[in-house]
């Protein structure tokens, strides 16, 4: 990264979430201890926060947070600004002060990151023209209105068009600085982190923001969430409908007609569903062989796992990690 550190600018305004800005900076300093545990090495960041006022900034919940003014950043190098979301982000559209400051010092910094609503701010001080961004699905119908010469990519949890990075916020925060540290430190160091931040799964950008099991969640509220969450976790297992309806305590029968009438689809495919969701991971994000990866999803072998995702969604294994530059 360079002699000096990496200079880390979190925007700040009065009612943003935190959810975004606390998410990276942990993920920042779970890389910084991994690299002092591990023996050392050249990854450093330095991070500021600031705002117009340069004072303390009240988040949407109250809890105040103290930032720079601007100015105390004249003449400082940036590598990346980083605008969180929130429901204060209306009015730091219209705030001169923080909209001239991003137009001036955007196109200076080497990367530029919003997370959720912040990409209205960003769009605002016209720095997402012709380009394509992600933000919160709540939000698509709002921004594609208010600014019609970006291109707003759907249901992705986070998008990069060159220096420019979106994600959608929220729950995606995590993934989103991970695939930050993936880009400034390489893959295997940010599983690393990953792992040291016990993440049970780290997403893609190509993931949907509303998964295949949040989907099921919301469908059938609390009755097979257990049980999902449980395939999850169990790939490897005997995931056969006798199992799952054991599981659950119902008869085989009962299960597979409640299941397929609350879920729209039959016990065997939501759980090939889940293990392809976690091949898929493992494919874009891990060096694993596609063979030990058809083994840790549940698969008998890797030409079943092939099969599947020819099946599902027209990709094979190879293709699906070609598409990410990892090995074969």
């Amino acid at each position: 990264m360079g002699d000096r550190p990496h200079h880390f600018v979190f925007v700040l305004y009065p009612e943003v979430s935190l959810s975004s800005l606390t998410g990276t900076m942990e993920v920042l300093e779970q890389a910084m201890l991994e690299q002092e545990l591990s023996g050392g090495g050249s990854l450093s960041y330095r991070l500021s926060l600031v705002s117009s006022d340069g004072v303390r900034t009240t988040s949407y919940f109250g809890v105040t947070v103290e930032t720079l003014p601007f100015s105390a950043l004249d003449g400082v190098e940036i590598d990346t600004i980083f605008v969180s979301g929130g429901l204060g982000f209306r009015a730091a559209m219209a705030d001169p002060a923080l909209i001239g400051w991003l137009s001036t010092r955007g196109p200076e910094a080497s990367r530029i990151c919003a997370s959720g609503t912040g990409s209205f701010i960003l769009a605002q001080a016209g720095l997402l023209d012709r380009h394509s961004i992600v933000t919160h699905w709540l939000m698509n119908e709002e921004f594609a209105e208010a600014f019609p010469g970006v291109e707003l990519i759907r249901d992705r949890i986070y998008v990069q068009d060159g220096k420019l990075w979106t994600s959608a916020g929220m729950g995606s925060a995590v993934d989103f600085a991970l695939a930050l540290l993936e880009a400034d430190a390489g893959r295997d160091f940010a599983f690393r982190v990953a792992k040291r931040a016990l993440i049970m799964l780290r997403r893609s950008g190509e993931q949907p923001q509303i998964s295949s099991v949040l989907q099921a969640q919301a469908q059938e509220g609390d009755r097979f969430d257990r049980l999902h969450e449980w395939i999850y976790a169990n790939l490897k297992s005997d995931l056969s409908i006798e199992r799952l309806a054991a599981h659950v305590g119902m008869s085989q029968r009962n299960f597979s007609r409640v299941y397929h009438t609350k879920m729209g689809m039959t016990p065997g495919n939501k759980v090939t569903q889940i293990r392809l969701e976690a091949a898929r991971e493992a494919l874009l994000h891990s060096d694993m062989r596609v063979s030990t990866i058809a083994y840790e999803c549940g698969f008998t072998d890797e030409q079943q796992m092939r099969r599947a995702f020819l099946r599902w969604n027209g990709q094979s294994p190879s293709d699906i990690r070609a598409g990410a530059g990892g090995k074969g």
